[in-house]
């Protein structure tokens, strides 16, 4: 699922564009950070970074510098393998849910 949703985004500008712009939106802070910092896990490089967020997951913050791609679908589309995933999101981030749903629609 998540590596299926990376294909789709990176097919459609409208989708990249976006994702980029609502992850950026809903960062609580607009400071590039390392994703070792974000996520807690030291298994991260030092070039990956990504914004502070509130996001379910903070993998959802991470950029990827000079690339057309976005954790936003990938890890949004995730949900969608199973009811009760699906249900998680949609309680725990209405947002990200609907956004994924958007897309799915408009495909």
């Amino acid at each position: 699922w998540h590596e299926y949703a990376h294909h789709g985004e990176t097919e459609s500008k409208e989708i990249f564009q976006a994702n980029s712009a609502w992850r950026f939106s809903r960062a609580t802070s607009k400071a590039i950070e390392p994703m070792a910092d974000l996520t807690g896990n030291k298994a991260y490089g030092s070039s990956e970074v990504g914004f502070r967020d509130e996001f379910t997951n903070p993998y959802v913050g991470k950029l990827y510098a000079g690339a057309r791609a976005t954790e936003v679908h990938s890890v949004g589309l995730e949900h969608f393998s199973s009811p009760a995933l699906m249900k998680q999101l949609r309680d725990q981030d209405p947002g990200h849910f609907n956004l994924i749903i958007g897309h799915l629609i408009n495909r």
